[in-house]
Order: structure tokens, then sequence, then C-alpha cells
């Protein structure tokens, strides 16, 4: 049952740019209906999942549009405050964000998708002893799961060293997280600077985003969104942590604004206001289908789920956490959720995906109709 808690929950309505909000009385009773069936939707969805909360933002541009906090009942969760400066943990979402870093280093030159690794990482020169040679494997091949890459005879970790290609590199899509390991260690190895301190030049200072980071331990002065329910002796087993071998495929949390923000800078194909990260071309590039996982109409970008017949682009992880980007019309629908658990019946983790790019597209092409901001539909 969906529980709203007024004392801990803020509910926003907002209509104005990113940073000064405009009183909901400027807001129609046709503008606000716009939102309704996504509003609708996503408490639906609170109700399979729970006990999830929930935080939408949608922006258009560089505006945010819609704001609203939705807080859960937190059976078996540490009580928390629902609101704009919650940080909800981001899981697999936080590839997306490596996309962003990867673009921004090819614009400027600094590496190659289609250039070996091993240029960066010598002993990829070796093809090693799996079934296929991995010296051919590519940015390209790590950012869309295409590179083949595992460590031998099913184990889990281990040194980078002892990668082997399973499959032919660039052949087979297998979303998994190995891959990401090379893929940090090689942007690592051609910048000569830690994960931490790109992703923080290249994409968070540039875009103001200062609540996101990587949470490695509790902090009584930050407030995280629990997503692991149950009966734990020790509070920090109700929270995601960062692993540290993978930063650039999972650890990241961020609130619902900082999460829309980032996606705006893909809906103005890398660039927000008069900061631009990477070029239009490599932001259609990472939206361009690189792998078919053809899934209700899903395949796989550079580091972002693509939809190519409605035209959205979709970040998302294990705590369905999902933001979507339509960049012609610069609509992005942010949907913060802290659930992560056995999936429960009626719920099915891509047709989320698939149903939030649907309401994303729908809002857009309400919104063209709209408002004055020219469309960028070719």
């Amino acid at each position: 049952m969906l529980v709203l808690r007024p004392a801990r929950a803020i509910t926003t309505l907002a209509f104005g740019i990113f940073t000064g909000l405009i009183s909901t009385a400027t807001m129609t009773a046709s503008y606000h209906d716009a939102f309704a069936p996504l509003e609708s939707y996503v408490g639906s969805t609170m109700k399979l999942l729970h006990p999830s909360s929930s935080a939408i933002v949608v922006s258009r541009g560089d505006q945010v549009i819609y704001e609203r906090y939705l807080a859960g009942s937190f059976d078996g969760l540490p009580e928390t405050s629902i609101d704009a400066t919650a940080l909800f943990a981001l899981a697999s979402a936080t590839k997306s964000f490596t996309a962003g870093v990867l673009m921004s280093l090819v614009s400027e030159g600094v590496v190659e998708l289609d250039a070996p690794v091993s240029e960066h990482l010598p002993f990829m020169a070796d093809p090693s002893n799996g079934p296929h040679a991995r010296n051919s494997v590519t940015l390209r091949h790590l950012a869309s799961h295409t590179s083949g890459l595992h460590y031998p005879n099913g184990e889990r970790h281990g040194p980078l060293e002892s990668f082997e290609a399973i499959t032919a590199p660039g052949e087979t899509f297998d979303y998994s997280e190995t891959g990401m390991a090379v893929l940090q260690a090689t942007l690592e190895a051609a910048t000569g600077r830690p994960w931490r301190e790109l992703l923080q030049s290249q994409i968070l200072d540039p875009l103001g985003l200062t609540a996101t980071r990587y949470i490695d331990a509790l902090d009584p002065a930050v407030t995280l969104v629990p997503a692991h329910a149950g009966n734990f002796e020790d509070p920090s087993d109700h929270y995601f942590f960062t692993q540290v071998n993978s930063l650039t495929g999972s650890g990241l949390y961020s609130t619902a604004r900082e999460l829309n923000r980032y996606g705006q800078l893909w809906a103005m194909q890398g660039m927000v206001g008069d900061v631009r990260l990477f070029s239009a071309d490599h932001a259609r590039e990472a939206a361009r289908t690189q792998a078919v996982f053809d899934y209700n109409g899903a395949h796989y970008g550079l580091l972002w789920w693509v939809f190519p017949s409605r035209g959205a682009m979709v970040m998302s992880g294990a705590t369905h956490t999902v933001s979507v980007v339509v960049p012609s019309s610069q609509i992005v629908v942010t949907v913060m959720r802290n659930y992560f658990g056995d999936i429960p019946d009626g719920f099915v983790f891509h047709e989320d995906k698939t149903r939030l790019a649907d309401l994303a597209v729908a809002l857009g092409e309400t919104m063209l109709q709209r408002s004055r901001l020219p469309s960028r539909r070719k």
C-alpha cells in the first residue's frame, strides 16, 4: 500500500528554471494533467516494489517543469526524508555517467573508440589463453558490453591481466561488470588520473553536480535513501557502498534533480547552458544501437539503453532508478526508486524502462504543442 508521510516527505510541483521554482499557481489544470499518467504509473510501481519511495523530476531543455517526492512505508528500512536533498543509489545507472566521461575524452582526442585498448594497457596486447584473442578489444566493445571479457573458470574476481575473451570481441552482447573494470583501467591509464578525479573534472564540476558522489560508508551528515529492506543488526547493510574495482559500472549516489541535470546534458547533445562537454556527433554515437538486446524494443548504445523506435535513451540500475532522455523534444524524465530485492509478480524490469520511455515521449509531444521552444526533430 502506498503511504505518504507529510512530516517526512516533501511533495512538490515545480515549473521553472532548474535553480528557481515558480509557484504551482502558475500552472494551469491542463498543464498539470499532462503529468498525471507519469505520476500514476510511478505510484503503481511503488505498490509493487514495496516499500520503495520515489522522486520524480521532469525537465525540458534546462528547465524543470515538474517535481514530486513520494515516501513509501519504510517497512524494514530506516525511515528517511524523501526530498530534493535525498541521495538515491544509482547502481548501474552509474554507467551512463561513465559514458559522459568517455565521450568527453573522445571529443578531446585523448582516446579513440575503435583503437585497441592495448594502446593504453600493454598487457592486453597478449591474446591470452582464452577461446578468443583479447588484443582486438576496443573502448567501443567495452562500452557496448560486447568485449567478451570474463575472468577465467567463471571466477568473479582476480587481476585484470587474467581476463579472457570468452566470446569474440564485437560479436555478442553480454551485460556484465567485468569489462567495466578494464574500461576504468584504460581511461585511468590514458589520462594518468584516477577515476574519481576524472569523473569530477569531466562531468560533475562542469555541470555543478555537487551532491552526486560515491559513498564508501555511512555519514550522518548525508541523507542516504536505503535500498535493502530487512532486520539487519548492522545499519549499514541497508545501503549500497562503492566497489573500488568497478567505479565505472556502479556505486554513485545522486539526487533526483542532479540526475535529471545530467540527463539534460544528453538531451541538449553534449551541452547544457554554455557548457559543452562533448560534441553532438559523439552524443548521437552513444545513442546509436551498438548491440541488439531486443526486448520490448530495447537495444544498447554506449553505456546507455536505447529505444530506436521511440527516439529515447535510458539509464537505469538495479534499485529501479530510471532516467529517460528524448533528444528530439529535449525532455528528461527522472524517476528515483530505492527497491533492491526479489522482483515481485507484475513488475518486469525492461517493461518498466519501456513504459517510462513511452511516457517521456508522450510528454515531449505534449510540450512541443504547448511551448515555443523549437523542436530538434529532424
